[in-house]
């Protein structure tokens, strides 16, 4: 046995789930799952079998992330592996606890868009996937400046993951594109109706109004 490294080929800015699950209908189930979560959700899914005639099953609703689910997961070569890329405007953390859900779905290695390497162990027999490089190495130990900068980023970060959840809110999705957004709309604990909520989003019961310009508003059904 030997151990092999295998480049994840991808545009920089496209994310993918990488995982295993091993069924002769996982690419039905996930792609179910997955078309469940969003309305016109952008993916490829790729999944290689272990058994039989050992091909190469695949699914999708985008042409380009289908070419990149095909590409990677035959170059992985992993039975029982799969591969999910996401289209623009689709973040994996928004779906990955829907993929944990598929029957089949046993382990997952990656939800990210960073540079990656998949760690695979080869024999005679075949291919298993170890686990995945993720970006690079630490370099240096955060400073308060750093931590200052990264609790700055979090907000729009967080922003940018509730858009893409509320595929179905133009008024929300166009507020956010626009950089529009006021401070209740990352702390919703500001509008009075939410004050003294515990920190939890999920007990938020009364929607902030007036959040948007334009006088949207984010309910618990949005988040």
């Amino acid at each position: 046995m030997h151990i092999v490294r295998v480049k994840i080929e991808k545009p920089e800015d496209v994310n993918f789930i990488l995982g295993h699950a091993p069924s002769i209908k996982t690419v039905e189930d996930i792609h179910g799952v997955l078309a469940s979560a969003g309305s016109g959700i952008k993916f490829g899914l790729a999944c290689c079998e272990a058994s039989g005639k050992c091909l190469e099953r695949w699914s999708g609703s985008d042409p380009v992330m289908i070419e990149l689910a095909k590409k990677n997961a035959l170059v992985i070569g992993a039975g029982h592996g799969f591969v999910i890329f996401f289209g623009e405007g689709f973040h994996p953390l928004n779906v990955l606890n829907a993929v944990k859900m598929a029957p089949e779905a046993c382990s997952f290695f990656f939800p990210m868009a960073n540079a990656a390497e998949v760690v695979i162990a080869a024999s005679k027999r075949g291919r298993s996937i170890l686990g995945v490089i993720d970006g690079t190495a630490s370099r240096a130990i955060g400073d308060a400046t750093e931590i200052g900068s990264r609790k700055g980023l979090v907000p729009e970060v967080v922003g940018n993951l509730r858009v893409s959840s509320a595929s179905n809110s133009g008024a929300i999705q166009g507020a956010f594109a626009k950089r529009e957004w006021r401070p209740e709309v990352l702390n919703p604990y500001v509008c009075e109706e939410n004050r003294g909520a515990r920190l939890d989003l999920q007990s938020i019961k009364v929607p902030c109004r007036d959040m948007f310009q334009g006088g949207a508003e984010l309910g618990k059904d949005t988040l």
